[in-house]
């Protein structure tokens, strides 16, 4: 089964780079606004640990975008920089005077921009599991993708069908377990690399050593903590690893971990590991790879942790998506036609430097922020002597 007429585009992946890549090209100001096929596994709200600490630039990227209200209703915390903790000492590096980035549960937001994205009339929401991208067969060209849709049946249960899916161009949104990166990039894919593991938690009415800051201790012989609030009562806590994951989470936490932490802390994270859900996941790093090149497919494009991704220790991944797309609503703003490759292939090909300027930049924090703070040793210990000696500039 297939739709009845093509699509401008289709993109696959409701997250935050798909939904923020929906509205943005349904808003471009056109004659006959573009088509739009958002398709995504599931639109009940995700569940996620990361995604949930949005920097001051990838809010101003939301309120170019027009969706600044994505942050409305979701009790989302205001956080302006960062406290370092080690020992006995600590260093607060904040953001620039006036700006704030801001804490939330991930998947109220992603709720959040699912909703501005839907409320345009050009954009239809397809629930299914997209499953292989349809390709030419004489010229190999993308044209559309093969959905598994979850279709409401009777009280036996939920039945499927299938729909082919066709659009002038795809973009793939479909984050960092993405099905489809190998197929897009071809010979150019690289495999992720996995560098630590990150356990979390959410602590109850716990209080930070400084109000609106986010928190990283650095405990001896450990990987760095991370705690942020999530609303006025709740606080992510999560434990970067190194290594093989210890069997005993719980006992870990406890035996090791507690005791690093600053005291008013202390309780209630044992009380979270001891009664609330552990959650786990591999801190992975992708660098972005050229697109829109002889080696990648054509009709296709990669967008967010389908094609980029770096430890999350700095919070920067959702600020780079963000920032993405709004280059690329520039730089669709005057093509006629999505469907035409010889127009949108050079514009993926010069946004690959364009998105060098702010990419890189934050790409390069995270890795520094990691590889400074991963361990006990000379590194650690300059760096936050560095911090603090050029916060005396």
């Amino acid at each position: 089964m297939g739709c009845k007429e093509p699509f401008d585009v289709v993109i696959i992946g409701a997250g935050t780079a798909g939904s923020a890549m929906v509205h943005a090209l349904a808003t471009i100001p056109r004659p006959e606004p573009w088509r739009i096929a958002l398709i995504e596994r599931s639109f009940s709200e995700p569940d996620r640990i990361v995604g949930e600490l949005l920097q001051p630039g990838g809010v101003q990227a939301l309120r170019e975008l027009g969706m600044l209200s994505s942050l409305d209703g979701i009790e989302a915390m205001p956080v302006e920089g960062y406290n370092l903790i080690k020992g006995t000492q600590s260093v607060q590096v904040s953001f620039p005077e006036g700006e704030a980035g801001r804490c939330f549960h991930h998947g109220r937001f992603v709720m959040g921009l699912r909703r501005i994205a839907l409320q345009n009339e050009n954009v239809t929401a397809i629930q299914g599991n997209a499953t292989r991208l349809i390709e030419c067969p004489i010229t190999q060209r993308v044209l559309g993708v093969d959905v598994v849709l979850k279709v409401p049946a009777d009280a036996s249960g939920t039945q499927q069908g299938k729909l082919a899916v066709y659009g002038g161009l795809v973009i793939v949104a479909d984050g960092c377990f993405s099905n489809f990166r190998n197929t897009v990039l071809a010979k150019s894919a690289c495999k992720p690399k996995t560098y630590s593991h990150t356990i979390a938690s959410v602590l109850k009415d716990a209080i930070l050593p400084v109000p609106k800051y986010g928190t990283i201790v650095l405990p001896p012989g450990l990987g760095p903590v991370a705690l942020y609030p999530l609303t006025e009562r709740e606080t992510r806590i999560w434990v970067d690893v190194q290594g093989t994951l210890p069997s005993d989470v719980r006992g870990y936490v406890v035996e090791r971990l507690v005791p690093e932490l600053p005291e008013s802390l202390r309780e209630c994270v044992k009380e979270a590991f001891a009664t609330n859900c552990v959650r786990k996941m591999p801190n992975s790093f992708l660098p972005s790879m050229q697109q829109a090149t002889s080696s990648t497919k054509k009709g296709v494009f990669l967008l967010g942790d389908s094609l980029n991704m770096r430890h999350p220790i700095s919070g920067c991944g959702m600020t780079v998506a963000l920032k993405d797309v709004v280059y690329l609503r520039w730089a669709f703003m005057n093509v006629p036609s999505l469907e035409d490759w010889g127009q949108v292939g050079p514009i993926i090909r010069r946004w690959h430097w364009a998105r060098k300027y702010h990419v890189s930049t934050l790409n390069m924090l995270s890795a520094a922020m990691y590889g400074m703070l991963q361990r006990d040793g000379e590194f650690r210990s300059s760096s936050r002597d560095y911090i603090n000696l050029s916060k005396q500039l």
